[in-house]
């Protein structure tokens, strides 16, 4: 009988296993000690550090997929980059996870990037070879790919009136600017609900979106800009239009892109729910490790 060879070199584990961990650690956020305790249970007797060690190699198996992933993202010419704070063994500090979502290649192809820091230079130095339309939400870490001449920086709605939505969560007046700012927001997302249940394509889309939302939008703006003088302005109402305004031509963008979207909605959720707590995750080449496997 022929059995199939283990991914990584002189394990016992086979790839179903390996499988099993990996999926277990990064997707149900199993740590490891406790998959020990599992399997010796079924007295299969693996420390812990046995299968960090059968995760670290099946990343580093795994790095040319990953690479080969991250160019053909960098090539789609459409990316929508997004940063959250994960945990790592160090409880006093955070770790960071950044996606790159190319959202118009096989309904989205998506890579992560597991850094120690959110300073905008992790993004840059990823991009640095990358031409064509970035969404992002306001944060400055994205300020100098935004002024870059090859590159074409569109903001994300959803970022605008989740403000406004925490403003109205506090004071539930649906008679103040909050509650309005986001009524006045409603057709935008309606008619991306239609043409997504329609399937339309990116030309149908930008026809619409000129034809209807961008009228939305011109009142919405003008509205704005008519109440702020009346909001004090380091209220957080205040801060929910300064935002608003000073990331106006970013949010605009999208109209003029039937291949955009008009939020970052879909890679915010994609990272949310990833938890990491992976020792050794100071160590650069750790890093790549983890990143290949969450990708794949």
């Amino acid at each position: 009988m022929k059995y199939c060879p283990s991914p990584i070199p002189k394990a016992l584990a086979g790839g179903s296993l390996l499988t099993e961990v990996i999926i277990s650690k990064y997707q149900y956020h199993l740590p490891l000690y406790r998959q020990s305790k599992i399997l010796a249970s079924y007295n299969a007797i693996i420390p812990d550090n046995t299968l960090g060690n059968w995760v670290m190699q099946v990343g580093n198996a795994l790095l040319p997929m990953y690479d080969a992933l991250l160019k053909e993202i960098l090539a789609s010419g459409y990316l929508q980059v997004d940063e959250t704070p994960v945990k790592i063994l160090n409880p006093e500090k955070k770790g960071y996870l950044w996606c790159y979502h190319a959202p118009s290649i096989a309904g989205g192809l998506i890579a992560f990037e597991l850094s120690l820091t959110r300073g905008g230079y992790v993004a840059e130095a990823r991009l640095a070879t990358y031409k064509g339309l970035l969404q992002t939400d306001g944060y400055a870490g994205y300020t100098k790919l935004r002024k870059r001449k090859d590159i074409e920086g569109l903001g994300c709605i959803t970022h605008a009136r989740r403000k406004f939505a925490e403003v109205f969560k506090v004071s539930k007046n649906k008679e103040g600017i909050a509650f309005e700012a986001i009524e006045r927001l409603k057709p935008l997302y309606a008619l991306e609900a239609k043409m997504r249940a329609q399937n339309y394509s990116f030309k149908t889309k930008k026809y619409f979106r000129q034809k209807i939302a961008r009228p939305v939008l011109q009142s919405f703006i003008r509205w704005l800009r008519q109440v702020a003088p009346k909001v004090p302005p380091k209220s957080q109402l205040g801060e929910a239009i300064k935002y608003t305004l000073n990331q106006w031509p970013f949010l605009i963008k999208y109209l003029r892109h039937g291949m955009a979207e008009i939020d970052t909605n879909w890679v915010e959720n994609k990272i949310r729910d990833i938890a990491l707590t992976p020792r050794c995750a100071r160590d650069n080449v750790v890093r790549r490790y983890i990143s290949s496997i969450i990708c794949i």
